[in-house]
């Protein structure tokens, strides 16, 4: 059976290749996006969704007013596999352990949420702004962005359970969490990620302890596949 490969990935590996070849150096400035798009013929909003891969893999950093600059030498931009960024020394921890220990807390933080979140009105608030902001990057496929606004989607989520300790852990949790989203740049599926998280902020808003709990460990179970591509 023969993979199809994501367009978004195809571009990635492509700029990438472009910069290996192109023998650039650290601090070098790079073409603008307009640039890239025309080279590649491709749209420029695709070109804009790799290089945002590429800074949150820390290899280029852009300055508003002034360009995207290199930060390594091409010759150490990591290589891909099937859109996964091989990147050394970035893991303090396994995706098997990071996937444990959020199955552990993250579903019942759900539960805690859906039980107690109406106490909190300001804190449900914030939970259905998370979630507006994370639908519209998804349906716009700016995984990127997609990453930032579910991180802040988990983060109010811990706040509803009303148990300070909860919110600490589960930051700390997070922290990590986003080492591996570097790892799995422009693997995600858009519309699967809106399912399921629709899935717990409607639990959420409606108050299902065991439904939000249960739509929480489907997410879980989906992240650790994505994972297991690390």
């Amino acid at each position: 059976m023969i993979e199809r490969i994501p367009l978004r990935e195809q571009i990635l590996e492509k700029i990438l290749e472009m910069l290996r070849e192109g023998e650039y150096q650290a601090g070098d400035i790079l073409p603008s996006e307009a640039q890239l798009a025309q080279t590649l013929g491709v749209g420029r909003n695709s070109v804009r969704e790799a290089m945002k891969a590429l800074a949150l893999a820390n290899i280029v950093e852009p300055l508003p007013g002034k360009g995207t600059f290199l930060r390594k030498n091409a010759g150490d931009i990591p290589l891909t596999q099937g859109g996964v960024l091989v990147l050394d020394g970035i893991k303090t921890i396994s995706p098997e352990e990071l996937s444990e220990v959020r199955t552990f807390f993250e579903i019942e933080a759900a539960g805690l949420a859906a039980e107690r979140g109406k106490q909190n009105p300001q804190a449900l608030e914030a939970f259905g702004k998370s979630y507006r902001e994370l639908k519209k990057n998804l349906e716009a496929n700016s995984l990127y962005d997609a990453s930032v606004a579910g991180y802040q989607f988990h983060n109010v989520l811990a706040e509803l359970t009303g148990n300070k300790l909860m919110v600490k852990m589960l930051k700390t949790i997070w922290s990590e969490n986003m080492h591996f989203r570097q790892l799995v740049l422009l693997k995600g599926d858009e519309k699967e990620e809106l399912r399921i998280h629709t899935r717990i902020y409607n639990a959420v808003m409606a108050g299902d302890k065991e439904e939000a709990r249960e739509a929480m460990r489907e997410h879980m179970k989906n992240t650790s596949e994505l994972y297991k591509a690390i």
